[in-house]
């Protein structure tokens, strides 16, 4: 086996991997009426999460972009005076 491929294999079985902290499989609430609440919330804080991913990153990477086109303007003003 050539030392790439191995260097490789063993990042890839080294790599985290992503686990939530809440899901449906672990609802451990006792009662009836526990259970259902665990259960919206679950769904409230899922769909908090894709709402999050779906609006709120793209308009932070936005930001992101502009700061970074800003601080070029910067240095090319800063190395053209």
């Amino acid at each position: 086996m050539n030392v790439t491929r191995l260097k490789a294999s063993f990042e890839k079985a080294n790599e985290p991997t992503y686990l939530p902290t809440y899901g449906l499989a672990r609802i451990y609430a006792k009662l009836k009426e526990t259970s259902e609440t665990s259960i919206h919330l679950i769904f409230i804080v899922m769909n908090l999460e894709k709402r999050l991913r779906v609006f709120i990153l793209p308009i932070l990477k936005t930001w992101e972009n502009i700061i970074f086109m800003f601080r070029i303007m910067i240095k090319g003003a800063l190395i053209s005076a």
